[in-house]
């Protein structure tokens, strides 16, 4: 089965994935000293069909998903051990209150607390 095909699946949810990824990774890390390393990316897409009805990234002018994975890693071999959880959202293309004046939870810093919360 092609990838794209499995993605586009009604079944198939990133939420689901990242549940059943972390899960697995849960089990490989029990009774491990490990270091969950998280970060936010963006992945800009770039024909005009493929981003339709994706929202900016970056300075605004171009299109994709914003992306924040966390990984567990064995603290004494750095091996890596798997996802621990995975968020992916869209930004709007609404003008936002600026950054002082909204609370943490409507922030995009919020993914860094959902994610540590999920380890």
């Amino acid at each position: 089965m092609q990838f794209t095909r499995f993605l586009r699946n009604r079944s198939v949810s990133a939420t689901e994935m990242s549940r059943h990824a972390g899960e697995q990774t849960g089990q490989r890390a029990a009774g491990r000293h490990i270091v969950a390393v998280q970060d936010s990316s963006e992945l800009a897409l770039g024909s005009r069909r493929a981003r339709a009805g994706y929202g900016p990234v970056g300075n605004g002018n171009t299109a994709g998903l914003m992306l924040h994975p966390m990984l567990a890693v064995e603290a004494g071999t750095g091996a890596l051990l798997g996802l621990v959880s995975m968020q992916v959202w869209n930004r709007g293309a609404e003008e936002l209150a600026p950054r002082r004046q909204r609370a943490t939870i409507d922030k995009e810093s919020q993914r860094w607390i959902d994610a540590t919360k999920q380890a």
